[in-house]
């Protein structure tokens, strides 16, 4: 067995395996943390979930079809936010 691996790391097959894992590796966790990132969003956001009734709220202001109201929602948070960060920037 020793010998077989001495000869696998000698040609270099377990090297470029091992450079190849580690190509791939911040990959692999970026698909992993998004994935994550969009489940979690997905729960926060559901129509039963407190934060997912605040957007309809929000948004039914502006809109009145129910689907949209979610959207619209967004859209005002998303643009709040970038107004703060504009604001911030503008100020620092």
């Amino acid at each position: 067995m020793r010998a077989i691996l001495r000869w696998l790391w000698r040609q270099g097959v377990i090297g470029n395996f091992l450079s190849g894992l580690i190509v791939i590796l911040p990959l692999v966790i970026t698909v992993v943390v998004i994935n994550w990132v969009a489940s979690f969003l997905l729960r926060l956001l559901a129509e039963d979930a407190p934060l997912g009734r605040a957007l309809r709220t929000i948004g039914l202001r502006f809109v009145t079809h129910e689907a949209s109201a979610v959207a619209a929602g967004l859209i005002v948070v998303a643009v709040g936010i970038w107004a703060i960060g504009l604001f911030s920037r503008s100020r620092i």
